[in-house]
């Protein structure tokens, strides 16, 4: 699993929205990929303190959030600002992101179950520097 995050827009200095690209390989044969999370976190220098987001989302079988065929497919995050700290501004900051896709063998006597042998792709993006804008 590959990933790669781009620039992120800045919205009212609390909220963001950041793009990414995704890669997902295929799971092992006979396995069918079941569920997905996305971990966002963005960080950047607001006068004596740090500005700071984070979103977590995750999707199960059959509306994932992408395909695990090996092809690249674009992604938008929303992110909020934790209300307890500084804004974020125009300008440089950091984003790591964490995607984790998990495989698993259908159950035959309940469509949408899944049973082992189980599968996990994980891959961790960054600290990378974007911009904010």
């Amino acid at each position: 699993m590959t990933a790669t995050v781009g620039d992120a827009d800045l919205i009212g200095r609390v909220a963001l929205t950041v793009p990414m690209t995704v890669a997902c390989d295929a799971p092992s044969p006979g396995l069918v990929t079941f569920f997905q999370t996305v971990r966002v976190v963005v960080e950047q220098p607001a006068g004596k303190g740090i500005a700071r987001a984070t979103a977590d989302i995750g999707n199960s079988y059959p509306a994932l959030l992408f395909p695990c065929d090996g092809t690249a497919t674009s992604l938008s995050v929303s992110v909020l600002a934790d209300p307890t700290g500084p804004p974020f501004h125009g300008g440089k900051a950091v984003v790591r992101i964490t995607l984790t896709s998990e495989a698993g063998t259908p159950f035959p006597f309940s469509p949408g179950s899944f049973m082992s042998p189980f599968e996990r792709q994980t891959t961790v993006v960054g600290p990378t520097e974007v911009r904010l804008r």
